[in-house]
């Protein structure tokens, strides 16, 4: 497969991943909030309260030890791949947060009716965004714009947001 176009594979793949994972830490974190909840008794439940509370947070696990059976692919983002999880992982640097780029999405073969091979399936212009250790992809608006200066300008940025 050509690295150019397995490059914006990855890329959504590994967002999607981090996502789900994301997800699924936080389900984690609420079905163990929920179980502490249910004592039977009332003494019981302050004493897992102040248990709970004297306990340090879990870690998150170190970058390096995370990444340890992971290939990686540099480029732009780095992506870190493990086939055997189906996982992957992109590095995402604090200067790259809140800049736009543009992302083409081809793909390697066509539908042999159209001989059209390795087409443009879209493109559209992002950033990544940190909002605490939530990571977002969001897609810049282009479609509605106008001078920064005119009346309008305010009414598009409220009722036209990124995605």
């Amino acid at each position: 497969m050509n690295s150019r176009l397995l490059l914006p594979i990855v890329f959504v793949l590994a967002i999607s991943v981090l996502s789900t994972q994301l997800r699924s830490q936080d389900e984690e974190k609420k079905s163990s909030k929920e179980d502490s909840t249910k004592t039977v008794d009332d003494s019981t439940h302050r004493e897992n309260k102040e248990e709970t509370s004297k306990k340090k947070k879990p870690k998150e696990p170190e970058f390096d030890k995370l990444i340890e059976d992971f290939e990686k692919f540099e480029g732009l983002f780095t992506l870190y791949q493990n086939k055997k999880e189906g996982k992957v992982y992109i590095e995402i640097k604090p200067d790259q947060f809140d800049t736009v780029y543009l992302i083409n999405l081809t793909r390697e073969s066509g539908g042999a009716a159209l001989f059209d091979g390795a087409a443009l399936l879209g493109s559209f212009p992002f950033f990544f965004k940190q909002v605490g250790k939530q990571v977002q992809m969001i897609e810049k608006n282009l479609r509605f714009r106008s001078d920064p200066d005119a009346a309008i300008s305010r009414a598009i940025q409220r009722d036209f947001s990124n995605s």
